[in-house]
Parts: structure tokens; sequence; C-alpha cells
């Protein structure tokens, strides 16, 4: 799994999807654009406390964070 497809299987109840790109953009201090372009596969984080962070947050190891997307 990576980072697109944990995103896509997050339910929708109230915006939960919003609420983790909020969520997640707070914690790694980033805006919350900077977090949509990683999860849409547009960028990937530029420092590597980054994807440690986000390994941590979503259970994905970090050298899978972003297979397939770029």
């Amino acid at each position: 799994m990576n980072l697109q497809e944990f995103y896509k299987n997050i339910p929708e109840r109230s915006c939960p999807k919003t609420e983790w790109i909020k969520m997640t953009a707070k914690k790694l201090n980033v805006s919350q654009a900077t977090v949509r372009t990683w999860v849409y596969g547009k960028n990937k984080p530029r420092e590597q406390r980054l994807y440690k962070e986000l390994s941590y947050i979503t259970g994905i190891p970090e050298s899978e964070l972003f297979n397939d997307i770029l």
C-alpha cells in the first residue's frame, strides 16, 4: 500500500479525508496543499524527516509511501 491508496481508503463520513489532510499538515508543519500534492502524486517530500513522520502517521514503510505514484 502506498500513500495514495491509504488516502483512498479513508472513510468519507463527515469529511474525514479533509480532516486527515489538516491533521497531517499540522503534524508535519507543512501546508494542506503540500499534503494534497503528495496524496495526488504531484510531488514527494523533499526532507527525509517527512518520510519518517508520514510513515509513522500512516503505518506504511517509508520505502513504500510513494511506490507507483510518481
